[in-house]
């Protein structure tokens, strides 16, 4: 297997495993509550899910969509900030995230599952600004597989003399 082609499967690996966990977390959130805004919020977040999924898959069978739709999805994932104007996190899959936090601390956390939240004016008393080290990573991973496969390096022609110098 060459170094392309485990890329691209750990990547679609890793979007497919996100999207069903997150699709599977938000449809019981989805049943579980009564107002219609919560509802139709749900559905756009389980709308993101489902194009994680459909991105992984794309991306396996290595059609050209895969690996356009899985950029378009990790840079939501990229960063995420907590505050008392603006909540925004997502992430499906893992997030290893480096975080900021005032007062000034600095944590390292790794969270296993999924989340797509989004808020406006909350109660919270401090800021935290952090990065998704996997959706770096991940974006990182996909953009060195687009380079190598728009342009592929052309087979070694140098005639091998069987260890003879």
């Amino acid at each position: 297997m060459t170094p392309t082609l485990a890329r691209r499967y750990t990547i679609a690996g890793l979007q497919i495993f996100g999207g069903l966990y997150g699709f599977a977390g938000t449809a019981q959130t989805l049943v579980s509550v009564d107002s219609w805004l919560a509802r139709l919020v749900a559905l756009v977040i389980l709308m993101f899910f489902v194009l994680c999924f459909a991105a992984g898959m794309l991306l396996y069978r290595d059609h050209d969509w895969g690996a356009s739709l899985s950029l378009y999805l990790q840079v939501p994932q990229l960063v995420f900030v907590y505050s008392s104007t603006l909540i925004f996190n997502v992430f499906c899959g893992l997030s290893a995230s480096l975080s900021l936090t005032t007062p000034l601390s600095l944590k390292l956390n790794l969270t296993p599952g999924f989340s797509a939240y989004f808020s406006l004016l909350n109660d919270l008393d401090h800021i935290t600004l952090g990065v998704n080290l996997v959706a770096v990573v991940t974006l990182w991973q996909l953009l060195v597989y687009l380079d190598a496969k728009d342009n592929p390096q052309p087979p070694d022609t140098t005639p091998s003399r069987g260890g003879m110098v």
